[in-house]
């Protein structure tokens, strides 16, 4: 008798887990085009001014 009351607690945790982790799932967010071309434009400016840096720290380098 203990080990079936024993197992239906279980399958009630369970059950319960199991809805819970499928009604808290987030939407995906929309792809935004503007939003990705302004991240790539700023990912490159990024890279542009950080080999600027490298080009400067070695011609400082080698004054």
């Amino acid at each position: 008798m203990i080990i079936l009351i024993f197992i239906i607690i279980i399958l009630v945790a369970l059950i319960a887990i199991a809805l819970y982790l499928h009604f808290s799932k987030k939407p995906e967010p929309a792809y935004d085009p503007e939003r990705v071309k302004l991240e790539r434009e700023n990912e490159e400016r990024i890279a542009k001014a950080r080999m600027e840096a490298d080009r400067q720290a070695t011609r400082n380098f080698f004054k």
